[in-house]
């Protein structure tokens, strides 16, 4: 499936665009977006980054809402 495959490349492209930035400029774009796209390009990307961004975030208690879902997903 050509969609598919366009969208994972996009994935793969996001990640790595996260991975690339301060943590704190990847946070305050995370902010802005849902807690399942958040969620899911956390679980792809290197997990120090992903563990600095989680930090990053504004809100103590989405901080904390997202860590309980990653930890209790089942990727």
């Amino acid at each position: 499936d050509l969609g598919a495959e366009q969208r994972a490349q996009r994935k793969t492209a996001t990640v790595a665009l996260f991975d690339g930035m301060r943590p704190g400029e990847a946070a305050g774009i995370m902010d802005n977006l849902g807690d399942d796209l958040v969620l899911e390009l956390l679980a792809d990307m290197d997990p120090t980054q992903a563990a600095r961004i989680i930090t990053a975030l504004g809100n103590d208690q989405r901080k904390a809402t997202l860590i309980e879902k990653f930890l209790t997903s089942k990727k």
